[in-house]
């Protein structure tokens, strides 16, 4: 197996090469092969508890990439978002289901357009301009790793709520939630709601 910090390193190193998504990836790809989170290196484990924040536990986090383990029991789903960042998804334990959706010509809505699967062991690809939610199917709980490619300190992005297009400040909380938390703006006013959401976890 490989430690976590090895794994960072890699990707850090596949995050200055010219094909940086493809090559984070086969990183990733390659760590789950190996065996994935050792025992005592998994932020879940009760000896290091302190390091996770509810269902996500921060590997991570430079203006090069971002990375998280989150896990949760299936049902779970996050709000729809964009990153305006390449994600590399890697599933360590159960069963993942990616959302895409497209926006609709007449709101800020978004409507379901596809759904993808992936089950663990595999590596899947989240693209910067594509909206999607992330959920947890089966019947087992599951886990993932999480490679966001760039600085979400200094990128703005978005999700929808309620079928609402809010902007979310920079930030460094990933996956965004529907929690609210005074950074995030609604992208247009609706009579005079100015209500303000976070990007907290889910």
């Amino acid at each position: 197996m490989t430690s976590l910090s090895t794994l960072v390193e890699r990707l850090r190193r596949a995050a200055h090469s010219g094909e940086s998504t493809r090559d984070c990836a086969v990183v990733l790809s390659e760590f789950i092969d190996e065996g994935g989170v050792e025992l005592l290196d998994d932020p879940f484990h009760p000896a290091r508890r302190d390091r996770v924040e509810g269902l996500i536990a921060p590997i991570a986090s430079t203006n090069e990439l971002s990375v998280v383990i989150a896990r949760s029991a299936p049902g779970l789903t996050t709000v729809p978002q964009r990153h305006e960042l390449p994600v590399v998804l890697g599933i360590l334990s159960g069963r993942v289901a990616v959302d895409v959706f497209m926006e609709t010509d007449s709101s800020d809505a978004v409507d379901k357009a596809e759904s993808v699967e992936i089950d663990a062991g595999e590596v899947y690809v989240i693209e910067p301009d594509v909206i999607h939610d992330v959920r947890f199917v089966g019947d087992e709980p599951g886990s993932a790793i999480h490679v966001v490619l760039g600085d979400l300190g200094r990128t703005e992005r978005s999700r929808w709520v309620d079928r609402r297009h809010q902007r979310v400040a920079p930030s460094l909380a990933y996956p965004l939630s529907a929690l609210p938390m005074a950074e995030v703006e609604p992208a247009v006013p609706d009579e005079g709601d100015s209500e303000d959401y976070s990007d907290a976890t889910a």
